[in-house]
């Protein structure tokens, strides 16, 4: 899409008419033409541009939006005023003929509420070709709408000049039928524009992509620290296994809180003591800040008692260090305990993280079984319940083989629960156009019928989800436990594909919307008037849109808990690397970076 004066822009997300028929194309605007050149206009006809380029639109797109004003307007009036009434008031009165909910001088919302009611499918699930599809049909609709609307009122005014109310007073009825001759062929005309107008204005702004800005705090806090030398442990012939340097005050707020049960880390305590004091500025020296940075690869490292040695550089001269306890230096040093190490900082960085998601699972587990015990659930509590009291320790490092079994254990039964309620989902979608209407008059019954059911439906998606759910939560905590790369990944494809089918323009989500539209263009009622039955119709719609901004949601929240998941295991292919807040040799503190 060409640049977009800013200010321009801005008037077109105002709900500026002629600020968005200023940047649209002879494409968008064609259908336009076609509607505005009827046997009912010839003012669009005699405009000097349209006569000079009648097939470049864009040419003459300010005389488009005065057709459109003036088709909204009523004529005489239009001669008052001298013009049509402003676009804003054109669309409200589309909303208030066609019963759609609107909101005073909100033009973008009111066009998007036409939108909604109109398409025969939701917006979001298309694609180009498809919303240009729908929107043609909707313009058919609109002005089918438009005429069915002059008919009621025409019979109406007819009924009531033979005995109704309007027979005492016949030149009311016959200024009543003028009005109708008048206004209503204009507004099977004004309906279709503007909802080809609203297509064109979020067909556009879809289009803009906002910009974003990403901030690095993590980078930020060790960009400008001071540092002394570095004590290296490297294997013989090999790489760097583990460095700790001391550090002045880093940029960091908030530090994970240790004590003297976190063996994990306190391991290193032994090394701490031998890290090279003044070797920079005094007040580094003094500080009670470092950091640690381990290896990733660590179970490529040997795991003898001999093979290491501690090395310090100092002014960029290699010196051997000295333990006060040399032989202990073996017992410190190997793969394994600094893999426990490594896990262990890792997973504090992730153990809140897991915790609130395990959290947030448990209450949406227990909301839905308020609404509807069944066995299903009961497994996925279950479920939850072990991985709340093994979580803890898998976090840090503490996960054995049995922990790997249990955790895999889960899997069959997940993918089968998953499996049942998408089963499930397609059934009760199918079952949309099978509810009945309990009145035989009213339409409040049939409406509430419909809404039960897709409550129902609504419950579904939502156990599916937190199926997902807890298949990424077992997920993360199996890959802390020692689950192999391949299974890791082939089963986060797993679960993305099931994501996928769940999004909202996934099969799912598609069929249940286009089976509501169609059940609720079979509401009718005798007792009902037209804008009592469209109002309850674009209740029914905003139900479903409520589930899809649900389901989008729910899908991000798993998305981040798989990238969460995947982080956590290839960070621990990579160096680790710790601030540690000290206090002697004592761990304090603890910041993952």
């Amino acid at each position: 899409m060409p640049a977009i004066d800013p200010v321009l822009l801005s008037e077109i997300r105002r709900g500026n008419l002629y600020a968005l028929l200023e940047v649209c194309t002879d494409d968008d605007l064609e259908p336009l033409v076609d509607l505005l050149k009827g046997p009912w206009s010839s003012s669009l006809t005699s405009d000097a541009q349209y006569k000079r380029f009648p097939s470049y639109p864009s040419r003459y797109s300010v005389a488009i939006g005065d057709e459109i004003r003036a088709f909204g307007g009523n004529t005489v009036k239009n001669q008052l005023r001298g013009g049509g009434p402003e676009y804003g008031e054109v669309v409200v009165d589309v909303c208030k003929r066609l019963g759609i909910p609107y909101k005073a001088n909100s033009i973008v919302e009111n066009e998007k509420a036409l939108l909604h009611l109109l398409f025969a499918q939701d917006w979001s699930t298309l694609d180009a070709v498809g919303r240009k599809r729908a929107i043609a049909q909707a313009r058919t609709v609109a002005a089918s709408e438009a005429t069915k609307i002059k008919n009621v009122v025409k019979d109406n005014v007819k009924k009531s000049l033979v005995g109704g109310a309007l027979a005492f007073n016949p030149l009311t009825a016959v200024a009543a039928l003028g009005s109708i001759s008048v206004t209503e062929p204009a507004y099977r005309i004004t309906a279709p524009c503007v909802l080809h107008v609203a297509y064109l204005r979020r067909k556009m702004l879809d289009t803009i992509i906002e910009p974003t800005s990403e901030c690095g705090t993590t980078i930020v806090a060790l960009r400008d620290v001071e540092r002394s030398a570095a004590l290296t442990v490297e294997e013989e012939g090999g790489g760097t296994l583990v460095s700790l340097t001391r550090i002045s005050h880093p940029d960091v707020e908030h530090w994970h809180k240790t004590g003297s049960a976190d063996e994990g880390i306190n391991r290193l305590s032994p090394l701490f003591q031998v890290v090279p004091d003044l070797v920079t500025a005094q007040h580094v020296a003094s500080t009670k800040y470092m950091e640690v940075v381990i290896n990733g690869p660590l179970l490529k490292a040997k795991n003898g008692v001999e093979g290491y040695r501690l090395t310090t550089n100092i002014g960029g001269k290699l010196s051997n260090g000295t333990l006060l306890d040399p032989s202990t230096l073996s017992n410190i040093v190997n793969a394994g305990a600094l893999l426990q190490v490594a896990s262990f900082a890792l997973g504090q960085k992730h153990l809140a993280d897991i915790k609130r998601e395990l959290n947030e699972i448990k209450i949406s587990v227990k909301r839905i079984e308020e609404f509807q015990q069944n066995e299903r659930l009961s497994k996925l509590t279950g479920m939850l319940d072990y991985l709340e009291q093994v979580a803890p320790a898998i976090m840090k490092g503490g996960g054995t083989a049995h922990d790997l079994a249990q955790l895999e254990s889960h899997e069959p039964t997940l993918l089968s629960i998953r499996n049942h309620l998408f089963t499930d989902l397609e059934t009760q979608t199918a079952a949309i156009l099978d509810v009945k209407d309990p009145d035989t008059f009213g339409s409040e019954g049939a409406a509430k019928a419909i809404a039960g059911h897709h409550e129902r439906i609504a419950m579904h998606f939502e156990q599916a989800l937190l199926c997902l759910r807890v298949r990424a939560a077992n997920l993360q905590l199996a890959s802390c436990a020692g689950l192999n790369e391949h299974k890791r990944q082939a089963r986060i494809d797993d679960i993305r594909r099931s994501l996928d089918e769940l999004r909202q323009e996934g099969p799912y989500l598609v069929k249940a919307d286009v089976m509501i539209r169609k059940k609720i263009q079979t509401l009718s009622a005798l007792t009902s008037s037209s804008e009592t039955l469209t109002r309850r119709k674009f209740d029914l719609l905003q139900l479903h849109s409520e589930l899809a901004a649900s389901v989008k949601s729910w899908r991000a929240a798993i998305e981040q808990d798989l990238e969460s998941a995947d982080d956590l295991f290839k960070r621990r292919e990579e160096p680790t690397r710790v601030l540690l807040k000290l206090d002697g040799e004592r761990v304090m503190g603890m910041h993952v970076v």
